[in-house]
């Protein structure tokens, strides 16, 4: 038998070699415990945040150790495996407000530490943004921080730059206005702070604020009207109800005084002065300082002076000579005097240009005097120009040809003059003799070559520059024969085309006057489009949809959002405008001309560009509307773009007839017969097709209609 004393070695022995088989993988023959220490709270970092996942950071942890999360009721919130030393665990939401998780780590062959304990504090507030944040600098009075969208109980805390508290204050509503003594006289800085019920306060959001002091009144917003016989009046743009608008002269003494009740004020003053020279402005801005004064320059009561290049001289032979004045406006009287002062003519505008018939001003050479005066002005000084002697024309030679333009020569003709003859004759054609009625002074077109068909005759380009094709006249079209002129088979009369019109009919111009012929959502109605006030369209969709591909003003949808803004113009109507004068930016006006002399006198050589063909007359466009350019100071695109607004603008839109829709242009129904853009009695309807259909283009904009109302 075996002794007891044996079986307790024989235990002993079998339990040392348990030992060493349990550690063998170890490397060790040393027993260790199998439970894992717990973490340490040093170890752990826990951020509430807000709007996105919570995260738990444990460090120190070794390769494989598996990180539980559990809630204080002991629910597992997350489960990860560390394959480094430290490891980041994403939690969906631990809550709003502060709290308690506990944290056990295992490792592989281990049994899992005990709990670690760790307190988190409450979610961060919201960022404040800018936009919900509005500081108001007084004069006089404490300073207002206003702040909106805000929710019951939030408390608001303002700091100053250097980081010291101004003031706490709670809201009791979505808005609340916090008061303060005074941040300064001038611009700076304040930082805003929000705090949610059980949130931490929010990160700073820094807000700037502008000076006590009202900014000074830009002389763009400024219109001054030197009137002869009637008070004169300041009109100044783009302010805010209750700002308040001084005008003082250069001694320093106030004239007027107008508080603004809307966008715009008129200061009414008996008399500014004859002769030219400038006033000063300030403005006020409620609870602001008086800004500094701002120089304003202003015309005389005396008409400014026509420049030579507005006056064309027409030399005829045998008729009439005439004399046209262009870049004028509606109202406008020109007087034509003779090289002896002796009056020639005299005549009212009724648009941008009018044309003078003269009896004869000789056959050579010679000099006019031209004179302009404006409405409530003074009439201007006398304009100097010359003029050449008449030229006769050349004999005309038909060309032998079986059709021209899908026309026989029996119904058409390619008259070839000389370039010289033919250059004050560019509106003239020539249409068969038998053709026309004669017997009053003034013939009309008596047949046409289809009876069925009317329209049969009309000029168009001709194979080289100096020549014509007469195609198609209307039937009854009025006309005035200058010469004749014989050929082999044929008389032909040479009609002047520049008064070739027809009086409208009563019915046509009841049409055109009638508002109510033009239905909302079509073409025509456009014309009622109010032009004073931007449209608000969006930059992108402008330089993607409109201005595309459009030579010089490609991508300049800015530069024509910029103008509107500063002189309250519709952009849609300029980009229109610019669009028809600059044949859809590939003018050489609007792409740029080299101008190295003004009036005759050399000038240091500059680019210029015209983009709404101001100033570029008929006879010379090129050369006027580039002179203009250049005393305008439009040395580059931008420049023209916001000039031309200006100009168009101060013209009609925001003149003191406020013609500020084409319909009003046109037909001027505060003050009929006046002051009217054009004589076709279709004008305004005609130029709305293309506004129209860049309002089509877009999605984004606003529109405002105008439609007049007549007693019936």
């Amino acid at each position: 038998m075996n002794k007891p004393g044996r079986w307790k070695h024989l235990i002993m022995i079998t339990a040392v070699f348990f030992i060493l088989w349990q550690n063998a993988g170890n490397g060790t023959v040393q027993a260790k415990s199998r439970t894992i220490p717990r973490l340490s709270p040093s170890q752990v970092k826990v951020v509430n945040h807000n709007f996105r996942n919570d995260t738990v950071t444990v460090s120190k942890v070794r390769r494989g150790d598996v990180i539980r999360i559990y809630q204080v009721k002991g629910r597992l919130l997350k489960k990860q495996t560390a394959r480094r030393s430290q490891i980041t665990l994403l939690v969906r939401q631990l809550g709003t407000t502060s709290g308690r998780i506990f944290l056990t780590v295992m490792h592989p062959h281990k049994r899992p530490s005990g709990r670690t304990w760790v307190s988190y504090d409450e979610e961060p507030s919201a960022l404040l943004k800018k936009n919900q944040v509005k500081v108001t600098n007084n004069y006089g009075k404490k300073d207002t921080i206003t702040v909106c969208k805000l929710k019951k109980n939030d408390v608001i805390r303002a700091y100053n730059k250097e980081g010291k508290l101004l003031k706490r204050q709670v809201s009791k509503g979505t808005q609340m206005t916090v008061s303060i003594s005074q941040l300064g006289r001038t611009s700076g800085r304040v930082n805003l702070t929000v705090q949610h019920p059980n949130r931490r306060p929010s990160r700073k959001t820094p807000i700037d604020y502008g000076n006590e002091t009202t900014p000074a009144v830009k002389a763009s917003q400024v219109r001054v009207a030197n009137n002869t016989g009637a008070p004169d009046r300041i009109t100044v743009y783009r302010l805010k109800k209750g700002d308040v608008i001084r005008a003082y002269n250069k001694e320093g003494k106030l004239l007027k005084a107008q508080t603004a009740k809307g966008a715009q004020v008129d200061l009414f003053i008996d008399q500014l002065g004859t002769v030219s020279r400038k006033i000063y402005l300030t403005e006020t801005h409620p609870s602001k300082r008086t800004s500094g004064k701002t120089a304003i320059f202003f015309s005389g009561e005396t008409t400014p002076d026509l420049d030579p290049g507005q006056v064309r001289v027409t030399n005829n032979h045998g008729i009439p000579d005439t004399v046209t004045v262009s870049g004028i406006g509606a109202g406008d009287v020109i007087h034509i005097f003779g090289s002896d002062g002796q009056p020639l003519a005299k005549g009212t505008s009724e648009g941008t240009t009018l044309t003078l018939s003269v009896d004869q001003l000789g056959e050579g050479a010679g000099q006019i005097n031209a004179s302009v005066t404006c409405p409530n002005m003074e009439e201007s000084g006398k304009t100097a120009v010359s003029y050449p002697g008449e030229s006769v024309p050349n004999p005309i030679s038909v060309l032998t040809q079986n059709t021209v333009y899908g026309y026989s020569l029996s119904d058409a003709v390619n008259i070839q003059m000389n370039t010289t003859s033919m250059s004050d004759k560019k509106y003239a054609m020539f249409v068969p003799q038998d053709a026309l009625d004669m017997s009053g002074s003034e013939g009309k077109v008596r047949a046409n070559p289809d009876p069925t068909v009317d329209n049969q005759w009309d000029v168009r380009g001709g194979p080289s520059p100096d020549s014509w094709i007469v195609t198609r006249v209307s039937r009854g079209k009025v006309v005035k024969v200058v010469n004749t002129v014989q050929t082999a088979d044929q008389t032909w009369s040479q009609i002047d085309f520049k008064t070739n019109w027809v009086h409208a009919a009563p019915s046509d111009l009841q049409y055109y006057l009638d508002p109510n012929h033009f239905l909302s959502g079509t073409d025509g109605y456009y014309q009622f489009l109010k032009l004073s006030g931007t449209a608000g369209a969006d930059e992108n969709e402008i330089n993607n949809k409109i201005l595309n591909n459009k030579g010089i003003l490609t991508g300049k949808a800015a530069v024509f959002i910029e103008a509107a803004k500063q002189q309250n113009i519709n952009e849609l109507y300029l980009i229109s405008q610019a669009l028809l004068e600059t044949g859809n930016g590939m003018s050489a006006l609007a792409n740029g001309i080299v101008v190295d002399q003004v009036d005759g006198q050399p000038v240091p050589p500059r680019t210029v560009y015209n983009m709404f063909g101001i100033g570029a007359t008929d006879d010379d466009p090129y050369k006027y509307g580039s002179i203009k350019a250049y005393k305008e100071g439009w040395f580059t695109p931008e420049a023209a773009i916001i000039g031309g607004a200006s100009y168009i603008g101060g013209r009609y839109i925001h003149s003191s007839y406020r013609q500020d829709t084409l319909y009003k242009m046109r037909w001027n129904p505060d003050r009929p017969s006046s002051h009217q853009y054009a004589t076709d009695i279709g004008w305004a309807a005609k130029q709305t097709l293309l506004i129209k259909k860049l309002y089509d283009q877009l999605s984004s904009y606003s529109q405002t209609f105008d439609v007049p109302k007549y007693n019936p």
